[in-house]
C-alpha cells in the first residue's frame, strides 16, 4: 500500500480533482452515505435517482476538494486507485478484494460504479471535455448556463402573455372564414342564365355544353375552361365569352362560325370555316346546295369537330391559310364563281372557276394579284365565255399578262 507522504499536496489535489470528474453522481453518493450514514447531521439525506440543490462555482468545487483530501488521509489505500484516469487500469487484477475506513470489504470491478471506481468514458466525450476545461472555466459555464435559462424564461413570459392574443386572432379567423363560406354558399347561386348570338344552338344546349346550371354557385367553374368547352361540343360557334353579374346572373354572348369550304377527309366530307375548323359533317348534295366550295387538302392526320384540322407536316397549314386568304379576298369569291381550290401542291396551286376554267396559279407568291387578273382576264371583251380554258398564271409578272388555252376537251372534275 502507498504512504500519504509519497504524494505532495499539490498533486494529491490534482489527481483528486480528477477523480471527482470522472466519477458518476450515483456512485459518489452511495460511497457518501456507506462510509457516513444517512443519520449523520452535515452530510443530507440523498436518495438515489433524486435531484438536489446544490451551490455552484468555486465554493462547491473546493468543498468538494477539500472533502475528497480529508478522506484519502483517513484511507491511504484508496490514494492509489483514485489516481487512475479512464485511460489506464489499476495494477491489481479483477476482483482483488479491498478495505474501506469503516471496516467494509469490496472487489475491484474495472468499468463499475460500486465502490466509488473509476467508470471509463467515451474517448471523443472525455476529448470533448476536456477541450472544454481547457478554455471555459466553472464561472463562465455556470454564466453560459444562466443566460439559457432567463432566454428560455423570458420566451415562456412573452408566450403566456401573448397566449390571449394568439387565441383572440385565430378565433377572428375562424369566424371570419365561416361567415365567408355562408356567404359564397348562400348568396352566390345561380338563378338566371341569358345565351344571345346564336341562330343555330338553343340556349338549354348551350349552358349544357357549358358544364354549369341554375343553382350552382356563381364561381363554381372557370369561365375560360367553360368557354372552350363551349366551342368543343358546339362546332358552329366560332367565340363565346361569359360574364357574370353579381350576385346571380350569367351571360353567355355567342357567334356563330360560317361554313365556307368542305373536303373529303378519308372519305368523309367535312364542313369546315374560313379558318379551317370543322364545324360537322355533310354529303357532296347538300354541300352544293348550300353553295360550298370544295376543297382538295395535303394529307390530314386528324379532323376533330370543334377543333382546326391538322397537317401531316405542319408547315402545310401555313401556305393553305395564305392561298384561301387570297382567294377569300378576290372578286371570283365574292361573286360566288370560284368552285373548287386545290391546295394538295404546294407548288401547283389550282382553283377552278365558274365550272369550266382552270387558273393556275403556280405556288402561294403573290396569289391576290394572280386571281385578280384572271378575273380582269375572264371579264375581258377578248374572252370567250362559251369555251372551258386553262389559264396560266404561274408565271407571274406585273408586266406580262395570263396565259390563256381554250380547250373544247378540257375536264374540270
Amino acid at each position: 500500500m502507498m504512504q500519504e507522504n509519497q504524494y505532495p499536496q499539490k498533486q494529491q489535489q490534482d489527481i483528486l480533482y480528477v477523480y471527482d470528474r470522472i466519477c458518476r453522481k450515483e456512485s459518489k453518493t452511495r460511497q457518501i452515505l456507506q462510509e457516513y450514514g444517512p443519520n449523520r447531521i452535515d452530510v443530507p439525506d440523498v436518495q438515489p435517482n433524486m435531484r438536489t440543490e446544490r451551490p455552484f462555482g468555486k465554493a462547491f468545487a473546493e468543498s468538494q476538494r477539500k472533502r475528497a483530501e480529508e478522506y484519502l488521509r483517513g484511507n491511504p489505500d484508496r490514494l492509489r486507485t483514485a489516481s487512475k484516469t479512464a485511460w489506464s487500469e489499476p495494477d491489481e487484477p479483477e476482483g482483488t478484494t479491498f478495505t474501506d475506513a469503516a471496516g467494509n470489504e469490496y472487489i475491484y470491478r474495472p468499468g463499475a460504479v460500486s465502490g466509488g471506481e473509476a467508470v471509463r468514458q467515451q474517448p471523443l466525450q472525455f476529448l470533448r471535455d476536456q477541450v472544454v476545461s481547457m478554455f471555459e472555466s466553472i464561472d463562465s459555464r455556470r454564466k453560459r448556463d444562466e443566460d439559457a435559462a432567463k432566454r428560455q424564461a423570458i420566451a415562456h413570459k412573452k408566450f403566456t402573455e401573448n397566449r390571449h392574443a394568439l387565441i383572440t386572432a385565430f378565433l377572428m379567423l375562424l369566424v371570419t372564414a365561416l361567415f365567408i363560406g355562408f356567404v359564397y354558399f348562400a348568396f352566390f347561386v345561380i338563378a338566371d342564365v341569358e345565351v344571345e348570338g346564336s341562330e343555330i344552338y338553343t340556349a338549354d344546349e348551350v349552358v349544357e355544353a357549358a358544364g354549369f346550371a341554375v343553382g350552382d354557385n356563381l364561381y363554381s367553374f372557370h369561365a375560360g375552361q367553360a368557354e372552350e368547352m363551349i366551342l368543343f361540343h358546339c362546332p358552329q360557334i366560332r367565340s363565346a365569352q361569359i360574364s357574370r353579374t353579381v350576385p346571380n346572373a350569367v351571360d353567355i354572348a355567342l357567334t356563330d362560325d360560317k361554313a365556307v369550304y368542305y373536303a373529303d377527309i378519308y372519305g368523309d366530307l367535312a364542313v369546315l370555316s374560313s379558318g379551317l375548323r370543322v364545324l360537322g359533317f355533310t354529303d357532296a348534295e347538300t354541300a352544293e346546295a348550300d353553295g360550298l366550295t370544295r376543297l382538295v387538302l395535303p394529307a390530314v392526320s386528324g379532323s376533330v369537330a370543334g377543333r382546326i384540322i391538322t397537317f401531316t407536316q405542319e408547315r402545310d397549314l401555313r401556305y393553305v391559310r395564305s392561298v384561301l386568304s387570297a382567294a377569300e379576298g378576290s372578286s371570283l369569291f365574292a361573286e360566288g364563281r370560284i368552285d373548287r381550290i386545290d391546295v394538295s401542291d404546294e407548288h401547283n396551286v389550282k382553283v377552278i372557276c365558274d365550272g369550266m376554267y382552270i387558273l393556275k396559279l403556280g405556288d402561294e407568291k403573290e396569289c391576290d394579284l394572280k386571281l385578280r387578273m384572271a378575273y380582269k382576264t375572264i371579264d375581258s371583251n377578248s374572252f370567250d365565255r362559251e369555251i372551258p380554258a386553262s389559264i396560266d398564271l404561274s408565271d407571274f409578272s406585273r408586266s406580262v399578262e395570263a396565259s390563256v388555252r381554250y380547250d373544247m376537251r378540257l375536264l374540270v372534275d
